[in-house]
Parts: C-alpha cells; structure tokens; sequence
C-alpha cells in the first residue's frame, strides 16, 4: 500500500471511531469541549470553515486546519471559551489572507507553529487575545506577504518561541507597545524581515 493510501486508511479509521464514539454527533450539537487531534488537517481542498457553532469548545488539539492550502477564510467569532490550541495550528495554509482573532478572549495557550508558512497572509488582527500568555516556536514564520499585525491586546503575552516572524519579508513596521507583559523570546524574532525599518518598543521589557 502507498504512503497516501496508508494515510488515508489511517484517517478514514480515525473519523470511524470519532462517529462510533459519538463524538461528531456531539460536535453537530454543539456539546464537545475538546476536538481532538488532526482534525480537518491536510485537507487541500477545503476552503472555509465556519466555527460560530462550535460555542462549547475549550481545547483543539495538534494540526487543527494544517496543511489546507486552499483554505481562504475561517469564522472563530463564537470561540469565546476557547483555552488551548495544540502544534501546527494552520500551519500552511497558503491561500489564507487574513485572520480575525478579536473573539478569542479566553485563549491562554498556542502551541508551535501557529501560522508559519502562510505566505498569503497579509494582515492578522491579536487585540483580542487579552487571556494568550505563552506561543511557541515558529509563529507567524515565514509569513511572506504579512503587512500588518496588531498586538494591542497582548498585555498577559510573557513567552514566545524562537523564529518568531522570521524572514516575514513584506513587514515594513511593527508596533510591540502593548506587549508589556513579554519576558522570554526564543531566537530569531524578526530576523530576516528584510523591509523592515522602526520597530516601537516604547513599553517593552524583555
């Protein structure tokens, strides 16, 4: 059997025992709390998604959304409960143009990995993520075509991975004054961002 074949054995299984679980049904009806591992992840031809049912959820696990090259739009406005999302959270998803994160208020924790190699991402919008205190490695890297970023809301932000907005080659400005809370940042934060010429760190105490 081939690697693509395997792989689809291998996750046409793991969506039976997701439906003999009851865990689809649940999810339908807005009751799970967790979507578990690989969920809708290397789905090429998926192209939005629509989570404003999804009222119950708290936790998402590894490779949410990873790998949907053609996904273009996703609706988070009703993930207000949302605490914790696992590694390589939209991890290339290439055809993705902006993110709207204002809803997320109760996210504290993100995984690595977290848009890196969306190279048709050109604005993401963080005020909202007041809760979000720690990001691993490799977010926003490699995001080619980002202008804009909008850290305003990021106050509790104390710990981000290294490759953080690495080799973002479109981002000509960055204003980190509202991350007053930052400690720790991993190695290679904005290297690479070769247009990049003020970076505003009035406030910021790492």
């Amino acid at each position: 059997m081939s690697d693509v074949s395997s792989f689809a054995a291998a996750r046409s299984a793991r969506f039976q025992a997701l439906a003999n679980d009851g865990e689809i049904e649940a999810l339908r009806n807005g009751q799970l709390s967790k979507i578990p591992d690989h969920w809708v992840g290397y789905c090429d031809r998926f192209t939005a998604l629509d989570c404003t049912g999804l009222t119950q959820i708290v936790a998402v696990g590894h490779k949410w959304l990873s790998k949907c090259t053609n996904l273009t739009a996703v609706d988070c406005t009703r993930l207000t409960r949302l605490t914790t999302v696992g590694h390589w959270w939209l991890y290339r998803c290439d055809s993705l143009t902006a993110l709207d994160c204002t809803e997320l208020t109760q996210l504290a924790t993100v995984g690595h990995s977290w848009l890196h190699k969306c190279t048709g991402l050109t604005a993401i919008d963080c005020s909202g993520l007041t809760q979000l205190t720690t990001v691993g490695e490799f977010w926003l890297c490699r995001c080619t075509s980002l202008t804009a970023v909008n850290f305003t809301g990021l106050t509790r932000l104390a710990t981000v991975g290294y490759w953080w907005l690495y080799d973002c080659t479109s981002l000509t400005a960055l204003n980190c004054t509202g991350l007053t809370g930052l400690v720790t940042v991993g190695d290679g934060w904005l290297a690479g961002c070769t247009r990049l010429t003020g970076v505003e760190c009035a406030m910021l105490r790492v």
